[in-house]
């Protein structure tokens, strides 16, 4: 997600407008990390560090019937963190079940999982703990087409929602009245589905497609596909997903694949043990034979009103470089309001 001004965007003001008062849903949480992490590989400093990050999410929601007998709505959040703000919405007009969306960093997408993650995901978890990138947290990055605005089709059936998605090569950090020839990129689009077609039964399929900027010397299409299922079964939940990369960045042959598999045991009411591994192969025409390994074991405590989930992580072969490794804890805890 794109760092920002801290400014009141026509996001809220859109839905201010189409609430006709005062929000319809407002809420949030704050979310607080203390993090111990280690390089350790031979490729590193095999140096530590110890970190208290926190983070303020505001979440809005409103919905109007219209005239014409269709609705209108917009559901988002606002990020503060670290002097800075961020945001997600998604404006929509259409019926229940059909719909037309417009927004940035919202809505439904193939970033989203079907895996059932306790906490953070392990390319995050490894990030936190370590001074180096995942491969893990780039095959997507920032070139999804639901990160920028654009314009989105949904269609809700078999037990989720169907949704086509393009955004112009000019969507990227604009306002209002920014002029049509100020972008750079090229253009994206996504299909998915993500729903439960089955009780219990999770899943997500998807393609994000990004063009060649017309201005460079890369000319490939990258291409991300994504399938990912997850069965829930009383106390236990298990998950496989699976992510291929192809020309990133619109280089030709630069290629990778991601698996993942996660599993969850709850415990109890208010206990839940969670398990995720991930490994991330180099699928280059010239590949570095490294893969990236990550291991986490997390559990997860619900207070009421708090949550709170301690993580560790462990990474080896970070960014497919031999003997970049990682290893650490995550102290999540998260405050709703």
């Amino acid at each position: 997600m794109k760092q920002s001004k801290l400014l009141l965007t026509s996001a809220l003001v859109g839905s201010v407008a189409l609430a006709g008062s005062a929000f319809a849903d407002v809420s949030g949480d704050i979310t607080s990390t203390i993090t111990l992490g280690s390089d350790d590989g031979t490729a590193t400093s095999n140096g530590s560090d110890e970190r208290i990050g926190s983070e303020v999410n505001i979440k809005y929601s409103s919905k109007a019937d219209l005239d014409n007998g269709m609705t209108a709505g917009i559901k988002g959040k606002l990020e503060f963190q670290d002097g800075a703000a961020d945001q997600e919405y998604e404006m929509t007009i259409g019926t229940d079940s059909v719909y037309l969306g417009l927004g940035s960093d919202g809505g439904n997408s193939i970033r989203g999982s079907a895996l059932p993650f306790l906490g953070y995901v392990p390319g995050t978890l490894a990030e936190q703990v370590s001074t180096h990138a995942t491969e893990a947290m780039d095959l997507l990055g920032e070139n999804e087409a639901a990160e920028v605005e654009h314009l989105s089709l949904n269609a809700k059936a078999a037990g989720g929602t169907f949704t086509f998605r393009y955004a112009p090569k000019n969507s990227d950090t604009k306002d209002d009245t920014d002029n049509v020839d100020a972008g750079t990129g090229g253009s994206r689009t996504e299909i998915v589905y993500s729903g439960s077609p089955v009780e219990g039964l999770k899943v997500i399929v998807g393609q994000n497609v990004v063009q060649a900027d017309d201005d460079t010397t890369n000319s490939e299409e990258e291409t991300v596909k994504k399938i990912g299922i997850s069965y829930n079964f009383g106390q236990f939940a298990v998950g496989a997903e699976q992510q291929k990369i192809e020309d990133e960045n619109n280089v030709q042959d630069d290629d990778a694949k991601l698996t993942q598999f996660a599993a969850t045991f709850a415990a109890s009411d208010k206990l839940t043990i969670g398990l995720t591994y991930s490994e991330s192969e180099d699928e280059d025409t010239a590949p570095s034979g490294v893969d990236e390994e990550i291991t986490t074991f997390e559990v997860g405590y619900n207070l009421g009103g708090m949550n709170i989930i301690a993580s560790y992580v462990s990474a080896e072969g970070m960014s497919h470089t031999n003997n970049q490794d990682a290893d650490g804890l995550v102290l999540r805890t998260s405050l709703g309001f």
